[in-house]
């Protein structure tokens, strides 16, 4: 039993760092159809920047997207973000990652 629930917990956390890696890869690349794929289509789900107010709703959180990927802004069409020190915990049906990002211009 032991060895089937660390089987399903390594399957989860893949899982897990699957949808994160991405999360980042439609960042960078500003990839409207690859964003929409990895957040859950509900009215509960939401996005939070740093000082921000949270954003609420699998169509509020698009948009958002769409709007920061069609800025001309240099902060936004010159950098590209990655993960690093990623650590992913699953606990039962809830997941999150704990990640250091960083920004490069290029």
């Amino acid at each position: 039993l032991r060895s089937e629930l660390s089987r399903l917990h390594i399957d989860d956390s893949s899982s897990v760092l699957s949808a994160n890696s991405n999360f980042y890869l439609a960042l960078s690349t500003r990839n409207t159809t690859l964003m929409r794929e990895v957040w859950d289509d509900c009215d509960t789900v939401q996005c939070i920047h740093p000082g921000s107010r949270p954003i609420v709703g699998y169509k509020q959180i698009l948009e958002m997207w769409e709007e920061m990927f069609r800025s001309k802004e240099a902060a936004t069409t010159n950098t590209r973000v990655r993960p690093t020190k990623v650590c992913v915990h699953v606990r039962g049906t809830s997941a999150f990652v704990l990640c250091t990002e960083e920004a490069v211009g290029i």
